[in-house]
């Protein structure tokens, strides 16, 4: 008896929603642990704290917190299965990755760099399932005569 591995059951839509899913929980935890704090503090406190321990500096704060509202619009886009919203994920977890390698490398705190590795994984993740289509079974493949 042939079982057929749980990932080659995996539709597009659901892949979709997966990713979605992801992206709205790490977009609202950088959002709310993150970049609150930071905007809150203002930016001499977050800069002096960044000169001090090895932090990021205040100009960036609030360029990740608008590419983490985007990416909450952009799930909720590929949620509903849109090309737009698909594409707009795409780009923005290819954009989280990079910040996410330089926390892994440099951030200052083990947490931290375990989170970072962790979400550049998950970005990873994001994008592959962006990128899933289903498999043609037998019966569906063309054949070329």
């Amino acid at each position: 008896m042939y079982m057929e591995a749980p990932m080659s059951r995996l539709t597009r839509a659901t892949a979709l929603r997966i990713a979605a899913g992801i992206t709205a929980v790490l977009s609202l935890i950088e959002i709310f642990v993150y970049q609150l704090p930071y905007l809150i503090r203002g930016q001499t406190a977050v800069d002096l704290d960044a000169a001090q321990t090895g932090g990021p500096p205040f100009f960036l704060i609030p360029i990740q917190f608008a590419l983490h509202a985007i990416a909450l619009v952009a799930a909720y886009g590929a949620w509903r299965g849109q090309r737009w919203g698909v594409v707009l994920l795409i780009v923005l977890s290819v954009l989280n990755i990079i910040p996410g390698l330089l926390g892994a490398l440099f951030a200052p705190s083990p947490g931290t760099r375990i989170y970072a590795v962790v979400s550049v994984i998950l970005d990873i993740l994001i994008i592959v399932l962006c990128l899933w289509r289903e498999r043609k079974s037998a019966g569906q493949v063309a054949h070329v005569s």
